[in-house]
């Protein structure tokens, strides 16, 4: 990146130009992130750049992110001014980068307080989801640091609600803040969480019921809310193996149309289950429908004997090599964090039997691949490291192509444009090597991603296109 003072070439890490130290980059207006001089568009919130007056207010429904650090009064009182700030900068730092994974935006930092929102600059479908996760992650994260030789606690509130986003403030003291009552009701659901606990309002609440555990705290009444608020505290994630299965758990509307979809997903199960594998991938924009009609293909299964895996990729473990792939099995095995490596082996042991793969070969390679010690019990791995991710990667199509019994396989990977190199690796051996197999995949992805697998008769691409206006008002009616 170009230096706009001294024309200096940066590298895009550094925020300030090592030759004159001025900021690199020209701040977007709408959220303040320093894009290259000749950029039309911000690379954080994706708007057009210009050199106008910074933008008019809008309307949004945002979830409002608020945690607040429990006891800095006494911490202030038990330190230096300048450790005091060193303590501040540590604990923010740990929840704006988790805040930043989830692609939420920090609005301000009020002395030990951090306001966020989610759906701001850059709206996503489940910005309710993010935040609850944000929090869920950023309770772990400050379980591992120390202030004062202390383990920090916090308290966090979320609310979900219109607001209206423009530029408070004048002359050189201007912000981006969001005004209405969804930033106030957070800060009520903040102040009425207890230590290391995530407080929401039932507006989040039905945003993200099905994906977390709740435990309802019945009606309140807020300081400054005039009418009584019912709360819920975060247990923890749900046990939910997928998108869909967390919809399924919050209630589906009901299902409508999609007859040419659903008559492809059941001719394909019945030629897999007959041993010629077949693959289909749905394409479609977000919230079109094939998260439902991953539910179908889970459906139309019912009905035999069959070996299921549900495959969710996530925008947040894109460099994370086959993370989709080990959660599902980790799911499967039943790991906890608390399990003995020893169980965990064992599990491991009963997965592979019976599924044409060498034990004795597959264990010491999944352990790796699982993070789990093997001691005496099988030898060192003595492949280079190229060959020992590609040995990997056939072991883990074995298992997933053979089922005990030659019962038929259910396999379903969603939001494939988000799968890492890895994972896309394995689903395109999968899909290559499938045809003699009982094994149905069928893959969910948006429009703009993208498969390399060969032209074959097995599989097939179906666009999932939106729904006649009559079946939409049958749908709207339904709900």
């Amino acid at each position: 990146m170009q230096c706009t003072k001294c024309g200096t070439e940066n590298p895009d890490s550094l925020k300030f130009c090592g030759e004159c130290g001025t900021p690199t980059g020209v701040p977007c207006p709408y959220c303040k992130h320093r894009n290259p001089k000749d950029a039309t568009v911000c690379a954080a919130c994706e708007r057009k750049l210009g050199t106008g007056p910074m933008p008019a207010a809008e309307r949004r429904q945002l979830t409002v992110f608020f945690v607040d650090l429990v006891g800095s009064s006494s911490l202030s009182e038990s330190v230096d001014p300048e450790e005091l700030r060193d303590h501040y900068a540590e604990y923010q730092s740990v929840c704006a980068g988790i805040i930043a994974r989830y692609d939420g935006h920090v609005a301000q930092y009020l002395g030990d307080g951090i306001l966020a929102y989610f759906g701001y600059p850059k709206a996503h479908e489940d910005d309710a989801v993010r935040a609850v996760q944000s929090a869920l992650d950023a309770l772990q994260g400050l379980s591992k640091i120390s202030l004062n030789g202390e383990r920090p606690q916090v308290r966090i509130g979320i609310h979900t609600g219109l607001v209206v986003v423009g530029d408070v403030g004048s002359g050189n003291t201007r912000e981006q803040l969001a005004l209405g009552e969804a930033p106030n009701v957070a800060s009520r659901l903040q102040s009425e969480a207890e230590p290391d606990t995530i407080m929401i309002s039932d507006a989040t609440r039905r945003l993200v019921s099905g994906h977390f555990v709740l435990e309802d705290h019945g009606t309140r009444k807020l300081k400054g809310i005039s009418r009584p608020m019912q709360l819920f505290r975060v247990v923890g994630r749900s046990e939910a193996s997928s998108r869909f299965g967390a919809m399924a758990a919050s209630g589906l509307a009901p299902f409508i149309g999609r007859e040419r979809e659903v008559e492809a997903i059941r001719d394909a199960w019945a030629e897999a289950s007959a041993g010629a594998g077949r693959t289909l991938l749905l394409r479609g924009e977000a919230g079109i429908g094939k998260s439902r009609l991953v539910g179908i293909a889970l459906q139309t299964a019912l009905d035999q004997v069959h070996e299921s895996y549900e495959v969710e990729c996530s925008p947040y473990d894109m460099n994370s090599a086959l993370h989709p792939i080990t959660k599902t099995l980790e799911r499967k095995l039943g790991f906890s964090a608390d399990m003995p490596p020893e169980k965990k082996l064992e599990r491991l042991e009963d997965r592979v039997a019976g599924r044409g793969v060498d034990v004795q070969e597959a264990l010491p390679l999944l352990a790796a691949l699982f993070s789990i010690p093997t001691g005496d019990r099988y030898p060192a791995i003595a492949l280079p490291p190229a060959r020992q991710r590609q040995r990997t990667l056939e072991i883990l199509a074995d298992l997933l192509l053979h089922a005990p019994s030659g019962v038929p396989v259910l396999l379903l990977v969603e939001d494939l444009h988000w799968a890492d190199p890895s994972t896309l690796e394995l689903v395109g051996a999968l899909v290559a090597r499938q045809a003699n197999h009982p094994l149905l995949m069928v893959c969910t992805t948006r429009p703009e991603g993208s498969v390399s697998w060969p032209a074959a008769a097995h599989w097939r691409e179906i666009e999932v296109v939106a729904l006649e206006q009559s079946d939409a008002r049958n749908l709207i009616a339904g709900v």
